[in-house]
């Protein structure tokens, strides 16, 4: 039987399975800022993901809000608050930082992986 630890321990593995994710988790963890604005981390993952053509900033925004910051936020590495728009590290998101940063040769940026 599985137990709450392990769970846990799997929630979060799920959180780090996405190259976005990472890339979210990576710059939460790198800024000088308490908190990041959504509009200032889809920025930055636009930014990350300079392929040609690069990503379209609305797919990516709509991507984040409702896929990988719900799984983030699910897996305890962040807290969203909704009416501010901010995003904020927790305590877990520290335990997860020597799997960042984001190896540069990845190539699924469609934010589609589980």
């Amino acid at each position: 039987m599985e137990s709450n630890d392990d769970r846990s321990r799997d929630e979060m593995f799920r959180g780090l399975a996405d190259r976005r994710r990472r890339i979210i988790l990576s710059q939460l963890l790198t800024t000088d800022e308490e908190t990041v604005s959504f509009d200032a981390l889809v920025d930055h993952v636009v930014v990350e993901e300079t392929n040609s053509p690069p990503p379209d900033r609305d797919l990516v925004a709509t991507s984040l809000h409702h896929h990988h910051l719900p799984k983030l936020a699910d897996a305890g590495l962040i807290d969203v608050t909704s009416e501010q728009g901010s995003i904020t590290t927790t305590d877990r998101t520290q335990l997860v930082e020597s799997y960042l940063p984001v190896d540069q040769g990845e190539t699924n940026t469609t934010g589609t992986e589980e």
